[in-house]
């Protein structure tokens, strides 16, 4: 069985800051990523739209402390056609 993305890819390592990138999944088909750094933000974005997945929405979030980002994604079926403009 062959896999639409099944090619090997090497992606470089993400910096250990103490936070790891939190995944929520939806019922829906959507999947929320919850990152700390900018290059987590780049990985999670380079990652899933090679794969063919649309980006739906993108969130900064910052208190005093930490920042947050929040992408969410849709995943879609490997069945369907992607229509990109």
């Amino acid at each position: 069985m062959v896999f639409k993305n099944s090619k090997k890819k090497s992606y470089p390592k993400l910096p250990l800051e103490g936070h790891s990138v939190l995944i929520n999944y939806y019922p829906d088909g959507r999947t929320q990523f919850i990152c700390h750094t900018k290059d987590q933000v780049e990985m999670v974005n380079r990652v899933f739209t090679e794969k063919g997945n649309m980006p739906i929405n993108y969130e900064e979030w910052d208190d005093e402390e930490h920042r947050k980002y929040i992408l969410t994604f849709e995943i879609l079926d490997g069945d369907l056609p992607l229509l990109r403009n």
